[in-house]
C-alpha cells in the first residue's frame, strides 16, 4: 500500500508540473545519437566526442549526454526503450524484441552483450582541458554501482582516457545476487602524418543463478516464492582491445582543424590492425536436481562447465583518399584470423580447438550528386573458414519536398558463415552435440524514411536466414534446414506541444518460422514534461515511458549455457513494463529518480520470461558530476 501511495504521489506531480513550464528541451530516454541535443553545460563545447567505423575512416560526432539519457547510459542494465526484456533482476540477462539472436562460437554471451563495453559502443574524445565524470547509482533491493569516466587531451592530437565501473545487487528473490566490473582505457592520435588509436575493454560478471519458481502458481505468494536452484553460479568475462595504425605516404593534409573534429584525410597510406577478443563462461552447481536439468552426463553431484573462446585478427591495409569529382575514401586490407576453443567440465578436458583463415577485408564510401554511399566487405579466401562472406552496402540520401526536409536511407546486408568448433561439437555435464551442419546464409533489405519536419520516421525491413541455428529446452543445438523469413514495419513520431514532450513508436513484424517467435507488435512510448527553476538555474523533467509487446512463445532460459531457448507451450506478453521518473540538472550535476514497474506494483506481477517473475516495484537514485577544467 505504501508503494500505491508514492506512485500515485509522483503521477499527481507529473500532471502538476505540466501546467506551469518553461521552455525547453530535453531528449527523450529513447533517444539514439542522431537525436541528441548538446549539452548546457557551460564549457562542454569545448569536448568533441565520436564514434569510430569499423576501419577507422570514418567517425561519427556524438553529443554529451542530456538530461535523461545520458545518465541512464551508465545503468549496468539496459532501459525498457532499447527494446529488451530480461529475467526480472539487475544485470539479468536479455532477449531482443525485434531481432532473431545470432549464435557464434561465444554463444554463451549473447544475451550479455548489451551489458558490454565494446569497440563499437566505446566514444572516443578531445578535449581542451581534462574531462571527468563521476556517477553513482543505488536503489532498492540493495542495487549500488559507482562509475568514473576520466579523458584529457595531451597534445591537440593526441587523448587519453579511461573508464570504470563496479556494481553489486543482493536480489528481492533467493539467488539474484550478482555483482560486475568493467575496464576501459583508450588512447588515439590524428596526427597529419601519422595515426593512433587502440583500446582494451574488460568486462566481467559473477552472478547466482536460480533457475526460475520451482512452480509458476507461486508467483500469487511471495513470501513462499522457491527457486529451482540454491547451489548454482555463473561467471561471464569478455576481453577485447584492437590497435590501429596508419602511416600518410604524401604530403600534409591541406585542411586542418584545432579539435580535430574531422579525421586527417591522407591521400595515401599503410596501415596495420591488430585486434583481438578472449572470453569465457563457467557454469558451476554443486547440487543436481534431476527434475531441473534434462540430462546430466558425468556426476549428479557438482559441474564446473567451462567454455573459452579466443580470436586474434592481424591486418595491413592500404587507404587512398579521392577528391575531385567525388569526395570518398576507400580501404583495402589482407588478413590472417587466429581462433582457438576449449571447453571442459571438471571431469575432464577436451582438446582445444584451432582454426586459421585468411581474409581480404574492403571499405568504399563517397558522395556524389547528393548520394552518400558506402560498402563494406569481407571475404575469407584460404583457410578453415574459405568462402565465408559479410557485405554491407548504404545508400542515403537527403531531398526537400514543398520544403519540407526529408532523408531516405536503404541498406543491403549478406553474410555467410560456416558452422564451425563448438557450434559443432560440444561437451559438458548438462549439454553434448556432435552434429555437422549447413554454412548459415543471412541477407536483409531495409529502408527508412525520415522527415525532419514533422519529426517522423517510417521503417520497413525484410530479413532472410537459411540453416537457423536454435536452441532447445533440452539443452541442444538444432538446426533449421529451411528459410526463414522475418518481415518487419516501424513507424516512430516525436512530439513537442509547448513543454509537453511525446515519444511513440510501434513496431509489426511477420516471422514464418517455428523454430522463431517475436511479439506480433511491440510498442514504446514516452511523455515527460521538461520545465526550468530558479531563474533558469534547474532544469526539471518529469514523466514516465512504457514498454508494450503483444502474447508470443517467449524463449525460455537456460542457465548451464547462458542462453534463450525455443518454446512453444507458453505464451507471455499483453502487459506493459512502465516506469516513472525524475530528473533534475544543474549546472554540471545531474539527479535521477526512478520507480520501475509501476505496473507490477499496482496491478499485477507477471513473468516476462517462462519462470521467472517479474521484480517488484522498486525506487532507484542515480546521481552524476561532471568536472571540466
Amino acid at each position: 500500500m505504501k508503494s500505491f501511495y508514492t506512485v500515485l504521489f509522483l503521477c499527481v506531480s507529473f500532471f502538476l508540473s505540466a501546467q506551469d513550464n518553461d521552455t525547453s528541451h530535453v531528449c527523450s530516454p529513447i533517444c539514439s545519437h542522431n537525436f541528441r541535443i548538446s549539452d548546457s553545460v557551460d564549457g562542454l563545447k569545448k569536448i568533441e566526442v565520436f564514434q569510430y567505423n569499423a576501419v577507422y575512416t570514418e567517425r561519427t560526432k556524438l553529443e554529451l549526454d542530456t538530461l535523461i539519457d545520458g545518465i541512464r547510459f551508465f545503468r549496468p542494465f539496459e532501459g525498457i526503450s532499447d527494446l529488451e526484456i530480461n529475467l526480472g533482476y539487475f544485470a539479468a540477462p536479455a532477449l531482443q524484441l525485434t531481432s532473431p539472436i545470432e549464435y557464434a562460437s561465444d554463444f554463451f554471451n549473447a544475451s550479455y552483450m548489451s551489458h558490454f563495453v565494446q569497440g563499437n559502443n566505446l566514444p572516443f574524445y578531445s578535449t581542451r582541458y581534462p574531462f571527468t565524470l563521476l556517477y553513482y547509482s543505488t536503489g532498492s533491493f540493495k542495487e549500488q554501482q559507482v562509475s568514473f569516466l576520466h579523458t584529457q587531451n595531451i597534445t591537440k592530437d593526441f587523448n587519453l582516457g579511461v573508464y570504470l565501473q563496479y556494481y553489486t545487487y543482493q536480489g528481492e528473490y533467493a539467488r539474484q545476487e550478482n555483482r560486475g566490473r568493467k575496464i576501459a582505457p583508450w588512447a588515439s592520435y590524428t596526427g597529419d602524418m601519422y595515426s593512433f588509436h587502440a583500446y582494451y575493454a574488460y568486462n566481467a560478471i559473477n552472478q547466482h543463478n536460480n533457475g526460475g519458481l520451482l512452480r509458476d502458481t507461486l508467483i500469487r505468494y511471495p513470501q513462499s516464492m522457491i527457486m529451482n536452484l540454491d547451489q548454482a553460479s555463473s561467471q561471464h568475462v569478455y576481453q577485447e582491445g584492437a590497435i590501429v595504425q596508419k602511416w600518410n605516404l604524401g604530403s600534409r593534409p591541406l585542411v586542418q582543424d584545432t579539435l580535430r573534429v574531422d579525421l586527417p584525410k591522407y591521400r595515401n597510406a599503410l596501415g596495420h590492425s591488430l585486434r583481438y577478443m578472449n572470453t569465457h563462461f563457467v557454469y558451476h552447481d554443486s547440487r543436481l536436481p534431476e527434475s531441473f536439468y534434462p540430462a546430466i552426463y558425468y556426476t549428479p553431484q557438482q559441474t564446473k562447465d567451462t567454455l573459452r573462446v579466443k580470436t586474434i585478427r592481424n591486418t595491413a591495409f592500404y587507404e587512398s583518399f579521392f577528391s575531385k569529382k567525388q569526395r570518398g575514401i576507400v580501404h583495402l586490407g589482407l588478413a590472417h584470423e587466429y581462433t582457438q576453443t576449449a571447453y571442459a567440465d571438471y571431469a575432464a578436458l577436451f582438446p582445444k580447438q584451432l582454426f586459421n583463415s585468411f581474409l581480404y577485408e574492403g571499405s568504399v564510401s563517397f558522395s556524389a550528386l547528393g548520394f552518400s554511399v558506402s560498402n563494406t566487405h569481407e571475404y575469407y579466401i584460404a583457410g578453415d573458414r574459405m568462402s565465408d562472406y559479410k557485405i554491407v552496402q548504404e545508400i542515403k540520401k537527403p531531398f526537400t519536398v514543398t520544403n519540407h526536409a526529408f532523408s531516405l536511407g536503404v541498406a543491403y546486408k549478406a553474410s555467410q558463415s560456416q558452422v564451425l568448433d563448438v557450434l559443432q561439437v560440444y561437451q559438458s555435464n548438462h549439454a553434448q552435440w556432435n552434429t555437422q551442419r549447413e554454412p548459415i546464409f543471412r541477407q536483409k533489405i531495409s529502408g527508412e524514411l525520415f522527415s525532419e519536419t514533422g519529426n517522423i520516421s517510417a521503417a520497413a525491413s525484410l530479413l532472410q536466414i537459411n540453416n537457423l541455428l536454435y536452441f532447445t529446452q533440452n539443452y541442444q543445438l538444432q538446426q533449421l534446414n529451411s528459410r526463414t523469413f522475418v518481415t518487419q514495419l516501424q513507424v516512430q513520431k516525436k512530439t513537442k506541444l509547448g513543454q509537453f514532450y511525446l515519444d511513440n513508436s510501434i513496431i509489426y513484424q511477420q516471422t514464418s518460422s517455428h523454430a522463431l517467435s517475436l511479439p506480433q507488435f511491440v510498442s514504446y512510448n514516452s511523455a515527460y514534461v521538461s520545465r526550468k527553476l530558479f531563474r533558469n538555474l534547474i532544469e526539471s523533467t518529469i514523466g514516465f515511458d512504457f514498454l508494450w509487446f503483444s502474447e508470443f512463445n517467449t524463449p525460455s532460459y537456460l542457465p548451464a549455457l547462458g542462453v534463450f531457448a525455443y518454446q512453444d507451450e507458453i505464451s507471455l506478453g499483453g502487459y506493459p513494463l512502465v516506469n516513472a521518473f525524475i530528473a533534475i540538472k544543474y549546472k554540471p550535476i545531474r539527479v535521477l529518480l526512478q520507480y520501475s514497474g509501476v505496473y507490477a506494483e499496482l496491478v499485477e506481477k507477471n513473468f516476462l520470461v517462462p519462470h521467472y517473475p517479474q521484480q517488484s516495484g522498486a525506487f532507484s537514485l542515480a546521481v552524476s558530476w561532471f568536472f571540466f577544467n
